[in-house]
C-alpha cells in the first residue's frame, strides 16, 4: 500500500462488515498498528501491536512475504 490507498482504506466503513475471522482479526490488528505506530505517532505498547499483526499475517498464511519483504528492506 501507498499512504492514500492505505488511508482511503481505514476510512472504508463497509470494510470491518464483509470480513470475518481470522481476516478480521487481521484487519483491526493492521488498523491498530497504522493508527498507533505509523507517521510520527508511536504508542507506548507498539511493540506489541506490530508482534499481534504479524501473528495474524502468520495464521493467514502471509509470513512468507513478510519474510522477504523483510529480507529485501535489510
Amino acid at each position: 500500500f501507498i499512504r492514500p490507498q492505505m488511508l482511503e482504506l481505514l476510512k472504508h466503513k463497509h470494510f470491518d462488515q464483509i470480513l470475518r475471522g481470522f481476516e478480521k482479526n487481521t484487519w483491526t490488528s493492521f488498523k491498530l498498528v497504522a493508527e498507533n505506530f505509523l507517521e510520527n505517532k508511536k504508542a507506548d505498547n507498539y511493540k506489541e501491536l506490530v508482534t499481534r499483526l504479524l501473528l495474524a499475517y502468520q495464521k493467514l498464511d502471509c509470513n512468507k512475504l513478510l519474510k522477504i519483504y523483510f529480507l529485501h528492506s535489510n
